[in-house]
Order: structure tokens, then sequence, then C-alpha cells
């Protein structure tokens, strides 16, 4: 049987736009936070040349390993050699077949920049850090474009992607994950003895492949995240 799979690896800095909505979240700036509109000007310029700074520095890379699914009654969910504990992510898997375990980052040289910036130039740093996680959500939002290209004339529909860290999936499980994926080797990806992703604008994520599409009834992204109290918080 065949199966689809991610065919892009790398994506040059171009080919991912990063919103400047997302940076603003990121930083913090919900709707209604910055009440005159020369405050909201200014920093939306300033987050412009943030991007504009980040952007030759980034680096687009991903590893992935697509594996069959199974369930345990006792609510551990199977892939690639990982037993994951997690009914957040049991629910989000459930009549899935495959899933696709990735990682994703957006290098080590805009990390460096990112770092030097923060040490000179701390208001800037701190701009950079936002552009920085929002480039590579929206890198992973790209992956997923890809994947559901390959995937649906081939009759298999994803499910949105779940992440350690998220909801009840625990950080724990990432040096497994890592490892499993080969990541320090195929794209540089590291990890601190906090558990904590190196270069630090990393994702993980797994995406569920079904056979059949799914009804829109669940809850997902931050709305189906129990965190209410994140400062990331999407509204």
């Amino acid at each position: 049987m065949s199966t689809p799979v991610i065919k892009i690896n790398q994506m040059e800095p171009e080919a991912v736009e990063i919103p400047t909505e997302e940076v603003l979240r990121y930083l913090g700036c919900r709707a209604g936070t910055l009440q005159k509109e020369e405050s909201v000007d200014s920093l939306k310029k300033l987050v412009s040349g943030g991007i504009a700074l980040l952007k030759p520095s980034l680096s687009y890379k991903a590893c992935y390993l697509q594996s069959p699914v199974s369930f345990s009654e006792n609510g551990i969910v199977r892939i690639g050699g990982l037993e994951l504990k997690s009914r957040g992510l049991f629910c989000r898997l459930e009549g899935c077949r495959e899933a696709v375990l990735f990682a994703a980052t957006i290098g080590v040289q805009a990390e460096r920049l990112m770092q030097r910036e923060a040490k000179l130039h701390p208001a800037m740093g701190m701009i950079l850090d936002a552009v920085g996680s929002a480039a590579v959500e929206a890198y992973c939002d790209r992956l997923e474009e890809v994947l559901r290209r390959t995937a649906e004339p081939a009759g298999w529909y994803l499910r949105e992607r779940y992440s350690p860290g998220y909801g009840d999936l625990s950080l724990a499980v990432q040096n497994e994950f890592l490892q499993i994926l080969d990541a320090f080797r195929k794209i540089g990806i590291g990890l601190t003895d906090r558990r904590m992703m190196v270069p630090s604008k990393s994702v993980t994520a797994i995406i569920g492949l079904s056979r059949t599409k799914e009804i829109e009834t669940k809850k997902t992204g931050c709305a189906g995240c129990g965190n209410v109290g994140c400062a990331y918080r999407k509204e």
C-alpha cells in the first residue's frame, strides 16, 4: 500500500510568509491592548524591521517519519516506536491508520542572531524572538500544506498537528521523539537537560492520517488546549 510523505525538507526563506499579526501575538499584543493607532503603526514598523533582519538568517529544515498507529485499551498510542500516554492525542488520532512524526526548525544562524541582538539591543531581541516563533509555526503550516497536497489525492486526510507540551502530552517524550527521528544528525536539533530544544525555535509534532475526513466537531488549536492562562493563547 503506497502512503504519502512530506517531500519538502528544506525551503528558502521567501517561501514562508511570516504574518505580522502572529508576531504581535507572540509579543503579547492582542486585539485592543494597544489603544492608540500611532502605537500600533509604530510597533508594526518595528516588527517589519525585525522580519527583514531575521529573514536572511533563516534556514528552514524538517525531518519526519511516517508510521502505522495503534491504540491500546489503557489509552496508550503507539507510533514509530513511541508509546505515548495522552488522552488528547488519543482523541486527536482516533480513527487514523497512520501518522507522521516530524521535527522542524528555522536553524542555528537565526538562533545566533537572536541571541546577539538580545544582548546588544534588548528591545529588538524581544521582537526577533517573536519573529522566530511566528516563523517556525508558519513553516510547520507550510509542511502541513505540502503533506495535504500529497495525501488527499491518494485518499488520506490530515488531522491537526499535536505537539509535546500541548494539552496532556508531556515534554518528557521529547528526547525519545528526537532520537527516533535522528533529528540532531539530520537537521541539527538537540535537547537541553531541561528538555528545551536547541535551536529554540524548533517544533516537534504528530499529524494523523485517516482514510475518512474528520467531522469538524472537536475543538482544535488553542480552543482545544487546557492551558487557558497561556500568554500566547489565540482569542
